[in-house]
């Protein structure tokens, strides 16, 4: 009978949490957020520093050589490492990465970009349709994200590029009506209507590779180059562009220091 009351007792306080469950009905699960104070890792602190001096390759490189080593990454690096691939335009190796924090992370610190970052990816595919959706989709889901007015502008313009112009104009009012003090609200302003980014397109291939190498060769000379991907038809073209310019008056004057250079250029849109 003592012994039957031993145990009851155990049981007992098992069930009020004296004692630590060992796993199973008592689990609480990893945390939703990530734990205060926690220190970033030598291996983000340099990739971010490579990330700001447009060293996307060694990006990448950091974040494969820790995976080697720690199995995994911690979301802010998964993110980064994204965001490097995306400006590389190798945007399926950039999708995987922002799609293991959507399916596999336990916070939803960067939950919101991660979805923002899909859906650039697919604006930067000339995809706009699909890229609409999951920008509509982040209105919907993180409302409060501290990057909505970006998600306003930005859907502004895929229905612009789909020839959705009143849609368009609602979504720049709506921007300059709720967040008049973002830059995006500013550029806007700025451009009075319509509001367009403006690139200098410096040559459109169908290999990579020779899209690769006048990017690199750009790059080396300090010019802020990337890589678009665009489908026409049956055929995938890779086209390399310097800057993103709210106004055209800037968009022409780096146009007229790349032709000085002896490059054939046009500007886009």
């Amino acid at each position: 009978m003592k012994k039957f009351k031993i145990i009851f007792i155990v049981i007992a306080l098992l069930l009020i949490g004296v004692f630590p469950a060992r796993g199973g009905m008592f689990d609480r699960g990893p945390s939703r957020e990530r734990p205060a104070g926690r220190s970033k890792s030598s291996a983000l602190m340099k990739a971010e520093k490579a990330f700001l001096k447009g060293d996307y390759e060694k990006v990448i490189n950091i974040a494969n050589t820790h995976i080697k080593s720690r199995g995994k990454l911690d979301d802010e690096l998964q993110y980064l490492t994204g965001r490097a691939l995306l400006k590389l335009a190798r945007l399926d190796e950039a999708r995987n990465r922002f799609s293991r924090i959507i399916n596999d992370s336990d916070s939803d610190k960067f939950l919101d970009k991660a979805y923002i970052s899909l859906a650039d990816s697919y604006y930067r595919e000339e995809d706009y349709k699909r890229a609409k959706s999951d920008y509509e989709k982040v209105m919907r889901y993180f409302p409060d994200s501290e990057d909505i007015p970006t998600v306003y502008y930005k859907l502004g313009e895929c229905h612009s590029k789909l020839g959705e112009r009143d849609a368009s104009k609602e979504c720049y009012d709506e921007l300059l009506r709720l967040y008049p003090a973002s830059l995006e609200a500013k550029v806007l302003i700025g451009e009075k209507s319509d509001f367009v980014m403006h690139s200098v397109q410096l040559g459109s291939f169908t290999k990579w590779s020779n899209a690769k190498k006048l990017h690199d060769e750009l790059r080396s000379k300090g010019f802020d180059a990337n890589i678009y991907t665009a489908v026409v038809g049956d055929s995938r073209f890779y086209r390399v562009r310097v800057g993103q310019y709210s106004r055209l008056s800037d968009a022409e004057d780096m146009a007229r220091t790349l032709r000085n250079r002896g490059y054939s250029i046009k500007i886009y849109p």
